[in-house]
């Protein structure tokens, strides 16, 4: 009679071994698969799952007048926003915007998954601290850069940037490229129980902007300006509009145009007072042909 009893044990020991064998095969050759050839898009899934990036326009460029005066300078503004994805009391979120932003509640409901959404641009300083005080937990703050103009007469001359900080007319909008430099994307990033927070981090080299001086004399512009409207509404013209220039060189030293848009405004623009009447409007030459 023949033992077979040790074969028959080495048999299942050989097929065990050869089962754990082919299993770590798989593995290794799964593992290598995702980290080489899927390696680029897990990666890139797993970002979007705890990051995503706003971009943000930079300060713009400054513009001066003749004497290096800032005629156009950009100003820290807040913005208020919401991660609509990740909202965790939406009562008081809703409540309040009701009150203060309600268009902004229609947008919330139709945009439930975004990561990110503007409830308002550039605050003003009672918004601003009407929103601090109410400490709504699922309304953020982020702050970029807002356009000022220390002077209403400039307006036809300088023009306008809208909420982008983009140019909208005057030398804003033709030298918008070399003022405006490029966009600063930032990271709002999300830890494992996905809450947001901002994170204030810089993921791009962004060009810094150009700067521009002009041959305006600041001074010299208000002044006329002030002049021009005294005697438009002495003698109720509807428009007006002074062009000084230095006869040596052709330099432009004033040029005002009367009525002008409040450039700070935060109401509707008034497109009457965005127009260079010195060079949009026609008129009769008279005297002003013998200087030639």
């Amino acid at each position: 009679k023949i033992d077979k009893s040790y074969d028959f044990t080495q048999l299942k020991t050989n097929r065990v071994n050869l089962v754990i064998t082919f299993v770590m095969l798989l593995i290794g050759f799964n593992y290598l698969y995702l980290t080489t050839v899927k390696h680029a898009f897990y990666r890139d899934l797993a970002t979007k799952q705890h990051q995503s990036i706003i971009s943000v326009v930079p300060e713009r460029g400054y513009i001066f007048d003749r004497h290096d005066k800032p005629i156009a300078f950009s100003q820290n503004s807040y913005s208020a926003f919401v991660t609509p994805k990740n909202i965790k009391n939406k009562q008081q979120l809703i409540e309040f915007l009701n009150n203060f932003y309600p268009k902004s509640v229609e947008q919330l409901q139709k945009n439930p998954k975004k990561h990110f959404m503007y409830i308002k641009r550039h605050l003003t300083d009672a918004e601003l601290n009407k929103i601090k005080k109410q400490q709504i937990e699922d309304l953020h703050l982020v702050e970029e850069p807002k356009r000022f103009y220390p002077y209403k007469s400039l307006t036809p001359i300088i023009g306008l940037t809208d909420v982008d900080n983009l140019g909208l007319t005057g030398l804003e909008y033709f030298y918008n490229q070399e003022l405006i430099g490029d966009h600063k994307n930032y990271i709002l990033e999300k830890d494992g129980h996905t809450n947001s927070f901002f994170k204030k981090e810089i993921t791009n080299n962004a060009k810094s902007p150009d700067q521009l001086k002009l041959t305006i004399d600041a001074n010299i512009q208000e002044l006329v300006f002030a002049e021009l409207k005294e005697k438009i509404e002495e003698w109720q013209a509807k428009e007006g509009a002074v062009v000084i220039m230095d006869p040596d060189n052709g330099e432009i030293i004033c040029m005002s145009s009367f009525p002008a848009h409040d450039p700070n405004s935060e109401e509707t623009i008034d497109l009457e007072g965005t127009k260079n009447r010195c060079l949009t409007q026609p008129y009769e030459p008279g005297s002003v042909i013998k200087t030639f």
